[in-house]
């Protein structure tokens, strides 16, 4: 089983027992959380992938910033340092509100029925959810269907 940790809303004041990153095999906070998290401002692509590593070096299989329009920087076991992927631009951006939680969503779904592809495959599909998710008003309803999705993001 894979565990995935998205802490949202990040603890102010009291930093995170330091169990919850071993415990974690996926952490993804967003840059405002990871900013909290590490103390690094996550303000760009440079500053997001410090946070990565600094919580990747907590001690997460696997630790994703996400960074809104920025897309998301990520750093696990092999990588010499954290690679950014940059999202397709989105047109219309209608609501941002739960694009972190589509991303986490997306994340465990293409663990949970792809855990065949490349970690980086899974991330780059999320991160392609998310942006799906920010044109339509609202939280959960703005998560597009399968049918709303790209075919290319289920083979």
């Amino acid at each position: 089983m894979t565990t995935i940790f998205n802490p949202a809303p990040a603890p102010q004041g009291q930093p995170l027992e330091s169990d919850f990153f071993g415990l974690s095999d996926v952490i993804c906070p967003n840059e405002t959380e990871a900013t909290i998290m590490t103390g690094i401002e996550v303000t760009d692509v440079a500053s997001g992938k410090l946070a990565a590593k600094e919580l990747y070096e907590r001690g997460c299989a696997v630790a994703i910033v996400t960074m809104g329009a920025m897309g998301c920087v990520f750093m696990y076991e092999g990588l010499d340092e954290a690679e950014h992927v940059r999202p397709e631009p989105v047109t219309q951006v209608v609501d941002t509100t739960g694009a972190g939680d589509a991303f986490a969503g997306a994340l465990a779904f293409f663990y949970a029925r792809y855990p065949h592809l490349p970690v980086k495959e899974k991330i780059m599909r999320a991160c392609e959810v998310a942006s799906a998710s920010v044109q339509k008003p609202g939280t959960q309803k703005s998560y597009p269907t399968r049918k709303e999705l790209p075919e290319k993001l289920f083979e």
